[in-house]
């Protein structure tokens, strides 16, 4: 997958968009400017969209063909004109370009808003693909092409609606890799794709505001060989890169975007992929300043790019193969050849010199092997081919996947004794490698098969061979008679390298004679490999270690008794051979349903109470690995029908210490002298410990000690106060469940009053319907109202009654909220449903859990009854509930009280004594305006707040389009 930018940018400010806050990004620097609400509605409670799904399969899989649109090699130009085999309609499969493979019309070739010519390619909404899907099309595949320069031009026009994000990437499908990427963000700058602070790429903004619907051109021209990647737009420079994406030329151009146009469209014209860099590229340079700018391969002394040799245009000589100077472009020239030593030659092109491919060892081939004799001997496999059969089936050449020795050369060898000839690469026994390493030995003749092969070996068996790629080199160690002819092969595990070849012919090893000698691993006294586990192996003449028994309860038929105590246990060599418990809660866990490496014990119960098996350091036992523990009634179980109990982590302690607490607890209720039959191992583990045995008299539930098994008991109940209960057991107790609010279900709702009201849904459940279909809480992919509680209401006045959870109208929340009313009776379905709210349309909600909190406003009369329901969008706290009633304005103005929406009324006129006046509208008394007439008060909180959004829309985004202040 070329692409893989996710949608929401975990490094740059996307991520804090996502969450409502605008950012600026400077330098590396964020700076936070406010909060807001964006018409996109940015609440991601989901994770966001990765651009890899849209990608899969979009990329074609092997270049495309060349057609009339390419202008030579490395190049292409577009004006989507019909000349160039372009017509009205879908871009895929016209003219070698592709698609998505989530849209089915994006981008396209249309009429209506073309540059130069009448054709151009627009991306506009699909609404097919949905939201955040990534929609447009890719440009002919140029295929593999040199690392260098190149110039992109693209002419770009995006409309002033809407408010998607779209984007010009250049990639190398050849390298697997983007090579630079341009964003023209829906917030209205122009964002680059770089790493400016060495911990991996992320989009940095320009702070460009780019030009709303109006064609401007992007030029971008990169230099990614030791240079920079300037970025030019309406041709001034915006932007200058050092670093670079991982690509190093451009093959291809994405024109895209995300999909979110909601009526704005992108359109794109005379698109122009140069190698080189162009004109265009020195915009803003001044040749002979003494300073390499953009465009400039040097500038008189500023010339590291061709030291002393720049030319008064700037630029850098084309090199010339033979003057004996190292000029850009070359790897070598006459004596400067430090590169390949002796090996600098002519290239194809007479102006450069290149490095000739080192020559092929002289026994490249087996039919050209060197005698190699007793002694080390230094080769190079780097130059060599392959020609020797591979090895499939072999126990050691056809290993890891791989049944090759690769990068082969050839030695013949006359045997110098009657033994064992040991041909060695292992630096321990006198060789050496720098690469991984295979051997092999045959009877004389070149091989076309392996019918010839005495042996072949990998990696040394019975060396370390510690250094050198990672150790992983070879040694064969076969009998002959001396003057036998044996033919020796060198290569390597998918590898090539230089390195020693030890060839060593002794008498054989005899076992027995207190001396390691040859192949063997330990022979008699002299057996520090494996102390007194030295035996003779199945040839007479070699000594070798014994695999270490296995505990002597390492099968269930011969179990040891276990008593009450510490016992220490090994698991270390074990086998296992009980059954796997499938479907046990605690031991068919995480994906295993086995007690691995598994030991028995057998234990007769001393008391009638609770039998505990541990390994938990804080109940005396211990581990050193992640135990697992079972019982069984008495008789080895081939099935589980005879499981007692089974435990994989301990679920009462923290068992804290060794191999992350993974410790295992068992406790049972036995009868005195009662056989248990207890099994000891692994969680596909092994490894050593101590087993605690203890037994003693049931808990007794009640008598305010926790005691066993208990998690508390009547006041002694620290760890759930007040909750303490009697489990199911009679001797038993238990931590119960906390209550959920006494209002949890809808046929037990609360009367709620005008005034504030503190409501807590930690623990409520879900009991009311779903709302799909409804505009505010159908929404973000959700239509539920989660963990909801209920409260029943009497309106107090004929008017607007207002049930809110917003912080600037008297309310609260410190949880993502949704509100909704509904007619007298508990709901099935929302038929009885009067509204719905997730985010207050209106008021900011400034505070808490984003700013997310809901508002409903709705007409009632007095004594009117209503449900309301309150919950969260997937979530659930505490917070404030707020009810408030307001009702008509007065009709009887002069009546000498102020009554709602007065200022004054006769002689109540304290606001302004005796200027009391009757209005416009006869039944309200309000006081005069000093100096005339001014606007109504909610007209000037209409002005206010149009000047307040465009002020802030337009200082931070330079345009006010994307943003509902």
């Amino acid at each position: 997958m070329l692409f893989s930018i996710e949608r929401c940018n975990l490094r740059g400010p996307r991520k804090l968009l996502a969450a409502g806050i605008v950012c600026l990004v400077l330098g590396s620097s964020t700076v936070l400017l406010g909060q807001v609400k964006n018409t996109r509605e940015y609440k991601y409670k989901v994770p966001p969209v990765s651009m890899d799904a849209a990608y899969v399969g979009t990329i074609p899989s092997s270049p495309a063909p060349k057609d009339s649109q390419l202008l030579g090699p490395g190049g292409l130009a577009s004006g989507f004109e019909a000349a160039e085999g372009f017509a009205p309609g879908p871009i895929g499969g016209q003219a070698g370009w592709t698609m998505f493979a989530a849209s089915t019309t994006e981008g396209h070739v249309d009429t209506v808003n073309a540059a130069l010519g009448a054709q151009h390619l627009r991306i506009s909404l699909d609404a097919a693909a949905g939201s955040g899907t990534f929609t447009g099309a890719f440009s002919p595949d140029l295929g593999m092409l040199p690392s260098g320069a190149s110039t992109t031009s693209v002419d770009i026009s995006i409309g002033a609606a809407g408010g998607a994000d779209y984007l010009v990437v250049a990639q190398s499908p050849a390298e697997g890799s983007i090579t630079w990427q341009v964003r023209f963000s829906w917030l209205g700058t122009i964002l680059i794709l770089d790493d400016i602070d060495g911990f991996g790429f992320a989009e940095v903004d320009t702070g460009v505001v780019w030009t709303e619907g109006s064609y401007v051109n992007l030029t971008v021209c990169d230099n990614p060989i030791g240079g920079t990647t300037d970025y030019f737009y309406g041709g001034a420079l915006i932007y200058s890169q050092v670093t670079h994406v991982t690509g190093t030329r451009v093959e291809q151009i994405v024109l895209l975007s995300d999909n979110f146009q909601a009526g704005e469209s992108g359109d794109f014209d005379n698109l122009d992929l140069t190698t080189g860099l162009a004109a265009a590229c020195s915009a803003g340079s001044t040749c002979g300043n003494n300073i390499a700018e953009a465009g400039e391969a040097c500038d008189g002394t500023d010339d590291a790019a061709c030291a002393g040799l720049c030319l008064a245009d700037c630029t850098c000589p084309a090199p010339v193969c033979g003057n004996g100077i190292l000029e850009a472009g070359e790897a070598c020239d006459g004596a400067a050849d430090a590169a390949c030593p002796g090996l600098c030659i002519a290239s194809g092109a007479a102006d450069e010199c290149t490095c000739a491919a080192p020559p092929a060892p002289a026994n490249d081939d087996c039919a050209n092997s060197v005698e190699v004799f007793t002694g080390t001997t230094a080769f190079d496999t780097s130059s060599a081919t392959t020609d020797g059969p591979a090895h499939p089936g072999h126990a050691s050449c056809d290993a890891f996947g791989f049944d090759q020795l690769s990068e082969d050369i050839w030695y013949h060898h006359f045997a110098t004794c009657d033994g064992d000839l040991t041909v060695t690469l292992c630096e321990e026994l006198g060789g050496a490698a720098d690469f991984d390493t295979r051997i092999a030995v045959y009877a004389p003749g070149c091989p076309a098969t392996d019918l010839s092969l005495t042996d072949c070996n990998d990696d040394d068996p019975f060396n370390p061979c510690g250094t050198g790629a990672g150790g992983f080199h070879s040694t064969l160690v076969v009998p002959v008679t001396s003057g036998q002819e044996l033919l020796i092969r060198v290569g390597g595990f998918s590898a090539s390298g230089q390195g020693l070849l030890n060839v060593v012919c002794s008498a054989p090893p005899v076992c027995g004679n207190n001396a390691t000698e040859g192949g063997e691993e330990c022979d008699g006294t002299d057996d520090a490999a494996c102390p007194g586990q030295c035996i003779a192996a199945g040839m007479a003449g070699e000594c070798t270690c014994a695999a270490p028994p296995a505990p002597a309860n390492d099968d269930c038929a011969n179990s040891a008794e276990i008593f009450v105590g510490t016992t220490v246990v090994d698991t270390t060599l074990a086998t296992t051979d009980g059954p796997a418990h499938p479907g046990h809660a605690s031991c068919d866990a995480f994906g295993f349903d086995q007690v691995s490496e598994d030991i028995w014990f057998h234990h007769f119960a001393t008391c009638t109470g609770d039998l505990t098996v541990t390994m938990c350091e804080e109940l005396g036992g211990a581990a050193d690995f992640d135990t697992r523990i079972a019982a069984y009634a008495p008789g080895c179980p081939a099935t589980d029908l005879s499981l007692t109990d089974c435990n994989d982590d301990d679920p009462f302690n923290p068992c804290g210490t060794g191999a992350g607490g993974f410790h295992s607890t068992l406790v049972i209720s036995v009868t005195s002298g009662q056989e248990v039959l207890i099994r000891v191992g692994g969680f596909a583990a092994s490894g050593q410990g101590i087993v605690n045995v203890t037994c003693g008299a049931p808990p007794v539930c009640g008598n305010d000690t926790t005691e066993g098994a208990e998690e508390c008991d009547g006041t002694d109940d620290a760890a759930c106060p007040g909750l303490c209960i009697a489990a199911g057991a009679a001797g038993e107790c238990t931590c119960g469940s906390p209550p959920g609010p006494a209002n949890d279900d809808c046929a037990s709702s609360s009367e709620i009053f005008v005034g504030v009201t503190a409501i807590d849904t930690t623990l409520a459940t879900t009991d009311g319907p779903a709302h799909p279909g409804h505009a505010s809480c159908d929404a973000f992919g959700f239509n539920q109202l989660s963990e909801d509680i209920w409260y029943h209401h009497f309106a107090t006045c004929t008017g607007d009654l207002t049930v809110t959870m917003c912080e600037e109208l008297g309310g609260g929340a410190d949880f993502d909220t949704r509100l909704a009313v509904y007619a007298p009776g508990c709901p099935a379905t929302d038929g009885s449903m009067i509204d719905c709210n997730d985010d207050d349309p209106v008021n900011p909600c400034g505070t808490g859990a984003g700013g997310f909190h809901s508002t409903l406003v709705l007409a009632v009369t007095s004594g009117q009854e209503v449900l309301v329901r309150v919950g969260g969008f997937a979530d659930s706290g505490t917070g404030s509930l707020n009810v408030t009633c307001s009702g008509a304005p007065p009709s009887d103005c002069g009546n000498n009280v102020i009554q709602l929406g007065e200022e004054c009324d006769g002689t109540n006129d304290s606001a302004c004594p005796g200027e009391c006046i009757a209005p416009g509208l006869p039944n309200e008394c309000t006081c005069p305006t000093p100096g005339g007439a001014i606007p109504a008060v909610s007209e000037w909180g209409i002005l206010i707040m149009a000047l307040f959004g465009m002020i802030v829309g337009t200082a931070l985004f330079g345009r006010m389009r994307k943003f509902a202040i």
